[in-house]
């Protein structure tokens, strides 16, 4: 549940009493309460003016694993799962006594995934992707911790990119009452309390707007009448969403000379 829906059942529960598992969103899956309930639902939303997009670091948390070096497959070994993907970094590895020979305290590496235990290490993203492992020639003394950094990234995941939007919508409630209360009553009762729960509304991230006549609806189900009342609210809110993207690097780019044959090239006299 989203901090606004959030907010809005708190609006029908405090304004008509009923408890939390008597308010249903209506595009939820289960069984329909028995009445008297309320059914909520947005509908109709639609964007306000245009979307904006923000660009930020995606950092990947590595915890603190312990490694056992191996100089005959220049791997690094994990006593579980690592998690890493060929490409993550960059990478650090700090020893309580010596590190393999090869690699160097402070040093920033980039993983090559051998198996979900093991990785080697390469200097740069361009040689993990290749394939270039650091060759290890020792296995090193003491615990040997492999660490992220700030700069850390899962590679094609390296940029966060948030949408937002202003939308509009409607939000329709729908109140089911039953032989002991009309759902005219309780409908009524959560206009008539707007005033009490604006401000929370407004905290939560939803303007209220205007208000549609609550329209007595009452129909029958299963041969019983159900005295069910509805009204809608235009609301106004803001749109989040989350993705990532990859970083593209340029590692090496050639030009041949029929590329260029079109372009006319100017020389300067001396």
């Amino acid at each position: 549940m989203t901090a606004i829906q959030k907010a809005v059942v708190d609006w029908v529960e405090g304004s008509t009493g009923l408890s939390r598992d008597k308010i249903a969103w209506l595009d939820e899956s289960g069984d329909r309460p028995v009445p008297p309930f309320v059914g909520l639902s947005f509908e109709a939303e639609r964007g306000v003016g245009q979307d904006w997009t923000r660009k930020t670091h995606n950092p990947l948390l590595v915890p603190d694993v312990v490694v056992v070096a191996s100089a005959l497959a220049d791997t690094l070994t994990c006593a579980a799962a690592h998690q890493l993907q060929t490409g993550d970094g960059p990478l650090t590895i700090a020893a309580t006594i010596s590190l393999p020979a090869g690699l160097l305290p402070g040093t920033e590496y980039w993983a090559i995934v051998v198996s979900p235990t093991a990785i080697q290490l390469a200097l740069s993203f361009e040689d993990s992707m290749a394939g270039f492992e650091i060759d290890l020639t020792t296995v090193g003394a003491g615990v040997i911790t492999l660490s992220d950094t700030v700069d850390t990234v899962r590679v094609g995941s390296e940029i966060k990119l948030t949408a937002n939007g202003m939308r509009t919508g409607t939000l329709m409630v729908e109140a089911f009452g039953d032989k002991t209360i009309h759902g005219l009553a309780i409908a009524r009762k959560i206009v008539d309390s707007i005033g009490i729960y604006e401000t929370d509304l407004d905290e939560a991230g939803l303007g209220v707007g205007q208000f549609g006549a609550v329209q007595n609806v009452s129909t029958g189900r299963g041969g019983i009448l159900e005295p069910r009342a509805r009204f809608e609210v235009i609301v106004h809110f803001s749109s989040e969403a989350v993705g990532t993207v990859g970083r593209i690097d340029v590692v090496e780019a050639t030009v041949s000379v029929d590329d260029v044959a079109d372009i006319d090239i100017q020389i300067p006299p001396p």
